[in-house]
C-alpha cells in the first residue's frame, strides 16, 4: 500500500509542518520467518534512557513503530525484506506499515538506482511538508546502511536541515542489549570539517551551515571572514581574537588537528606584535597565493605606506607626532591623513618649502589659500633630511609605489585596461619580487 502524506492547506502556524515526522529505515532479514518471535527477543532503549526501560522487540522496526507511529514509518526495502518484516509485523497487531512501491530496491548492486531512492525518499517527504525526518540505518542488505550513510553525508553539505535524527542500534551485549544512538552529530562534525577546510583556503563559509553546537564557532569564522575580506583592519584583530577562542574549545578527536592547523595559519598571518607595514605584507602575500587579486595590491600599497610613514615616526617623532596631532582632530579617516602627508613629504622632499606645504597640506587647507596648522620651516627641513637619507633607492621606491598604486586603481575599477588575470598575477608577483628591494621582510 502506497505511502500518502498529506499536507495541511494553509496551516495556522508553521511550527505545524515543522512538527511532522518520519523515520526512514532500511529493511533487512533476520533469520528465517518461522524463527520470528515477540519473547525473549533482544532489549532495546534509546540514547539518554535507562537500561533498566528497555523494551522487547525482535527487530528494531516495531521499535520505531512503537517509539514514533506506524504512520510515520516510512521503509525502504527489497521483495525478500518486505515479506520477512511484514510476518514481523503481524506479530504485532496494533502496527501497520504502509509501503510506497517508489522505494522498493530492485536491484541492490545498482548503486546510482539506491542513491536515487535515497534522494527521492527524502525529497517527497520534505514536498509533502515533514519537517524532521529520522533515518534508521540499523539494518539492510550489505552495503545499503553504508550507501545510505554516504548520500546522507553528501544532501548534508547542501541542506542541513534536512535530517534530525541517524539512528543505528549499538550493541551493549550480543543478541541481548542495544542502545539506540543518533549519528545525526557526525554529520554535523563533517560539516564544520569542510568548513574549516573551505575556510582555511578562502577565508569563506557556506551560508546555510547551521549547526546549533558549532553556531558560535561559524559565527566567529563569519566575523573574521567579512573583516579580512572587506580589509578591514581595525575590526580584524578582535574577530581573530575570538576566533581563535572557539578553535581553541573545539574538543571533538575529528576536528582538533583541522583547528589547530587553521589556528596556526591565522597566527602565523595575524601576528599583532609585527609593525604596521610588516602585517600588511603578509596579509597581502596570502592574499595573493588565495587568489584575491585586488585585497592583494591593497595590502602590498598600504604596506609600503605603512613603511614610509613608519620610517618618519623612527626618524623624527616630534614632527610626526605633531602632524598625528593635527590628523586626530579630524577625527575621520586619522589614518589615511597621517599616511597622505608622509608619502607627499617623500614626493616633494626636491621642492621649495612653498611647494612642500602645498603639496603635503592639500588636507588641512582652511578658506582664503589658509593652513590649519602652521608646518614650521625647522619641521620642513627635518622631513626632508629623512626623506633624502633614511630610504633606499628613494626613487626607485616611489616609482615602485607609483606602478602599485596604478595597477590597484586599474583593477578596482573593473579592470579597465582589459588585462588577462593570468597577466595580472604575474604582474602582481613581480611587485612582491621588486618589494624586497627597498624594505627587506624575512618571508616565511
Amino acid at each position: 500500500m502506497p505511502l500518502t502524506i498529506v499536507k495541511k492547506a494553509n496551516p495556522p502556524q508553521s511550527e505545524e509542518i515543522n512538527n511532522k515526522i518520519a523515520v526512514i529505515t532500511i529493511l533487512g532479514i533476520q533469520g528465517q520467518k518461522e524463527n520470528i518471535k515477540t519473547e525473549g527477543c533482544a532489549r532495546y532503549y534509546f540514547a539518554g534512557e535507562s537500561p533498566d526501560k528497555s523494551q522487547e522487540f525482535f527487530n528494531t522496526l516495531p521499535l520505531l513503530a512503537d517509539k514514533f507511529g506506524a504512520e510515520n514509518i516510512v521503509p525502504i526495502y527489497t521483495t525478500d525484506a518486505r515479506e520477512f518484516n511484514e510476518a514481523v509485523m503481524a506479530h504485532y497487531a496494533n502496527f501497520q506499515i504502509n509501503f510506497n512501491d517508489s522505494y522498493k530496491v530492485t536491484d541492490e548492486k545498482n548503486f546510482e538506482a539506491l542513491f536515487e531512492i535515497f534522494e527521492r525518499v527524502i525529497d517527497d517527504l520534505i514536498k509533502s511538508g515533514v519537517g524532521k525526518i529520522v533515518f534508521d540505518v540499523t539494518h539492510g542488505f550489505r552495503h545499503l546502511p553504508l550507501l545510505a550513510l554516504v548520500d546522507l553525508l553528501i544532501q548534508n553539505f547542501s541542506n542541513v536541515s534536512q535530517i534530525d535524527q541517524i539512528l543505528f542500534a549499538k550493541e551493549i551485549e550480543k543478541f541481548k542489549l542495544y542502545e539506540i544512538i543518533d549519528l545525526r552529530q557526525y554529520l554535523d562534525i563533517a560539516n564544520i570539517a569542510f568548513v574549516i577546510a573551505a575556510f582555511s583556503q578562502n577565508y569563506t563559509l557556506a551560508q546555510h551551515i547551521r549547526v546549533k553546537r558549532f553556531e558560535p564557532l561559524v559565527n566567529a569564522l563569519n566575523d573574521f571572514s567579512n573583516n579580512i575580506l572587506s580589509l578591514n583592519i581595525a575590526k580584524l584583530k578582535s574577530s581573530h581574537n575570538e576566533l581563535i577562542k572557539e578553535l581553541d574549545r573545539i574538543d571533538d578527536i575529528a576536528l582538533i588537528s583541522r583547528a589547530r592547523d587553521l589556528k596556526d595559519r591565522l597566527n602565523k598571518i595575524c601576528d599583532w606584535s609585527d609593525s604596521a607595514y610588516i602585517f600588511r605584507y603578509k596579509l597581502a602575500k596570502d592574499m595573493f597565493k588565495k587568489g584575491y587579486l585586488l585585497q592583494s595590491l591593497v595590502l602590498l600599497f598600504e604596506s609600503v605606506n605603512s613603511y614610509i610613514v613608519g620610517v618618519f615616526e623612527r626618524n623624527i617623532p616630534i614632527v610626526y607626532n605633531k602632524i598625528l596631532d593635527e590628523c586626530s582632530k579630524k577625527k575621520e579617516r586619522k589614518n589615511y591623513l597621517v599616511s597622505n602627508f608622509f608619502v607627499q613629504a617623500l614626493k616633494s622632499r626636491e621642492c621649495e618649502d612653498d611647494k612642500f606645504r602645498e603639496n603635503t597640506m592639500k588636507n588641512f587647507r582652511k578658506p582664503y589659500h589658509e593652513f590649519e596648522f602652521e608646518l614650521e620651516a625647522s619641521d620642513i627641513a627635518e622631513i626632508k633630511s629623512v626623506a633624502k637619507t633614511k630610504f633606499k633607492s628613494v626613487n626607485e621606491l616611489t616609482n615602485y609605489r607609483n606602478r602599485l598604486d596604478d595597477l590597484r586603481n586599474d583593477f578596482a575599477h573593473g579592470n579597465i585596461s582589459e588585462e588577462e588575470f593570468s597577466h595580472i598575477k604575474q604582474e602582481i608577483k613581480k611587485l612582491f619580487d621588486k618589494y624586497q628591494d627597498f624594505i627587506k621582510i624575512q618571508d616565511s
